[in-house]
């Protein structure tokens, strides 16, 4: 009993995202000179999924506050395409991947603070 509970959970955890939050980090994330990674999420594999930028906090530039109002994503949409969208708060962005999406700001980072926070909803089966 406790081993089918327990496979239960961990197909749940890893085969099924119905939805989450994650942080893209403006200096960690930001692609640019001064390098940066990107934000890699997993997702089953062809579904479409809804992302929102739903809080955004992302600085440019430290000195004046300067906002970063969108974050790109990249993804391989079938069959084989690999697609980069902005991201825009308040808006909705519709993607079907192969199983990977990749959350990024672009610049430099060296002045950058703060963040911002998508949700990814999975909208079909």
């Amino acid at each position: 009993m406790k081993l089918i509970l327990m496979s239960t959970i961990l197909c749940f955890a890893s085969c099924n995202l119905l939805a989450q939050s994650i942080y893209i980090d403006a200096v960690s994330n930001s692609l640019g000179n001064n390098s940066g990674t990107y934000k890699h999420v997993i997702v089953q594999r062809g579904l479409t999924y809804e992302i929102v930028l739903t809080e955004n906090d992302a600085i440019f530039n430290t000195h004046d506050n300067a906002k970063m109002v969108n974050l790109g994503v990249m993804y391989v949409q079938p069959p084989r395409k690999m697609t980069i969208k902005t991201i825009e708060q308040g808006k909705k962005t519709y993607v079907e991947t192969e199983g990977n999406l990749y959350f990024f700001f672009v610049d430099d980072a060296r002045l950058n603070s703060g963040g911002a926070t998508v949700d990814i909803k999975e909208v079909n089966q």
